[in-house]
């Protein structure tokens, strides 16, 4: 059967095959822009400061990248627009993303384009940030507020980015350490042998939902080599991944930084032959397997700029070095898969704190438990945490906070009370040091709580209850039925507050004291 696409077009319902979908959307998204190539690349071991030619992608006739354009009669960048919006519109970009999205609750179709106008490109649901490489795609919570990413690379993993402080293009290297080729995924049909040699497009997910690229999957923290005409689904939007066809590359300069594999093979051969010297006083020597689990950070920068951030070298950071990363993080407006577990890491600090607070500890073991509220009023209001909530909850939505707290709640050791919804009431870790006394803690309250129920019982069976107070140090005289019972309650009878009255009158079912209880002096 063949499958079918709606459009709403002149107040009218149209239901076309998928062929002609298909056709309908290359032959009107054609437009012209700029072809970015990266050239395949030699190092330069006798000169490392030599420049070499290389074809990164420019933007003609944008902003601040006007000065790196083509040809004025390259600048015309235009695509027809046949739906019912009419129109022409002129775009210089780098790729292009067009197609609609489909409400599922409504039925509407919204038509959705971005122009990809900087590199490398982070999209998702339309939010107040400062990263200038961030598109929106509309307000629909049906996409992350960073979802995806799409980025132009080359086979050596170097990537062409936008330097906001130079206001141009630079080529990157690839990072200390990465892996070219890691979690990078081709679409069926396509072979490594079928990428460009020059360059090309990837699209990484950040979010948690999955994106389909030509209906294959591409989980959280997976990357898809894209080509033009490409088939985007994620999740309600149906896009089309487009690129220009009539526009030449431009040849530019960029450094390569290179190391002599002389040099290289020279330590290697020497370390082998050589035994490794005693640690010293000065340096620190600790095994290869060590230090690659717990790497010496000194600051926010140093722990940013590792290619790939392991939970495991979070663990070896102090909070106060996991809160500058994460300050700096929120500043320059990045949100990656990368940055989002340093917030988690924080979360776990945070909870283990809260355990260990005392205005924490007093209700855990005086109720027993306390409400998952109650911690996250704590975390929001400490002085340590305080500014690191607010830069979560600038980044991810209330639930997804929430949902953070809760695993960390579980990873520390809290265990549940029963109970559903607003009544789960958590215990605090067998192993948490307390700092309560728990001696202080018994009270009376319960035991006169009890006492008082007895008494508006015995009262609503017509029994005569009588309370005596002789003195507020001495016993109270208690008359059930005729019956007077000692018991040494008076003084904290009197300090039973108006909301321990409300809760009594709520149990009960009843706003009234009973008729019968009369105080003496």
């Amino acid at each position: 059967m063949t499958k079918t696409y709606l459009f709403f077009l002149n107040s009218k319902v149209l239901i076309l095959p998928s062929s002609y979908y298909e056709s309908f959307a290359r032959s009107v998204q054609k437009f012209k822009g700029t072809i970015m190539e990266v050239v395949d690349k030699k190092p330069l071991v006798e000169d490392p400061n030599h420049h070499q030619d290389a074809a990164v992608p420019t933007m003609p006739g944008s902003g601040k990248m006007a000065a790196e354009s083509t040809p004025e009669k390259d600048v015309t960048n235009k695509k027809q627009i046949s739906l019912d919006t009419g129109g022409t519109q002129a775009t210089a970009a780098f790729a292009l993303l067009d197609g609609i999205q489909h409400d599922l609750g409504s039925g509407k179709r919204e038509r959705v384009t971005v122009p990809i106008t900087r590199l490398p490109a982070v999209l998702g649901r339309s939010h107040d940030t400062k990263d200038p490489n961030f598109f929106g795609l509309g307000t629909h919570k049906a996409v992350s507020r960073n979802h995806f990413k799409i980025f132009y690379r080359d086979a050596h993993g170097g990537t062409v980015e936008w330097d906001e402080a130079k206001s141009k293009l630079e080529y990157q290297d690839k990072k200390t350490g990465e892996n070219a080729s890691q979690k990078l995924k081709l679409t069926k049909g396509r072979t490594e042998a079928d990428l460009p040699p020059h360059g090309f497009f990837v699209l990484e997910c950040l979010g948690k939902n999955p994106i389909r690229v030509n209906n294959e999957k591409v989980e959280q923290g997976e990357c898809m080599v894209l080509e033009s005409e490409d088939k985007l689904r994620i999740s309600s939007y149906m896009l089309y991944f487009l690129l220009p066809s009539d526009s030449k590359p431009q040849i530019h300069k960029v450094q390569i930084a290179t190391t002599s594999p002389k040099t290289k093979t020279s330590s290697a051969n020497s370390s082998k032959k050589r035994p490794i010297p005693a640690p010293s006083s000065d340096v620190g020597a600790t095994s290869p397997k060590k230090a690659n689990l717990a790497p010496v950070i000194k600051s926010p920068a140093e722990a940013l700029e590792l290619p790939i951030i392991q939970q495991s070298d979070l663990d070896s950071f102090p909070t106060e070095l996991l809160l500058q990363m994460m300050e700096k993080v929120v500043t320059a407006g990045i949100w990656e898969r990368k940055h989002q577990i340093i917030g988690s890491a924080i979360t776990l600090r945070a909870v283990k704190s809260a355990s260990e607070a005392p205005e924490i500890q007093e209700p855990a073991i005086k109720n027993p438990g306390v409400s998952r509220q109650d911690l996250m009023d704590w975390i929001e209001k400490s002085d340590k945490y305080g500014e690191w909530v607010k830069q979560m909850l600038s980044n991810m939505e209330p639930r997804s906070y929430v949902a953070s707290i809760t695993k960390s709640l579980l990873k520390s050791g809290w265990t549940r009370t029963d109970g559903q919804g607003r009544y789960v009431r958590w215990k605090l870790p067998p192993d948490t040091k307390i700092v309560v006394d728990v001696k202080e803690m018994p009270s009376k309250r319960t035991d006169i709580k009890n006492e008082t129920k007895k008494i508006k019982k015995a009262d609503t069976k017509g029994d005569t209850t009588q309370v005596k107070e002789t003195d507020t140090k001495s016993d109270t005289s208690i008359t059930v039925g005729g019956e007077q019972k000692e018991d040494n309650v008076a003084p904290a009878v009197e300090k039973i507050g108006e909301e321990d009255k409300e809760e009594e009158d709520k149990e009960d079912g009843s706003v009234e004291a009973p008729a019968s209880m009369d105080t003496e002096d």
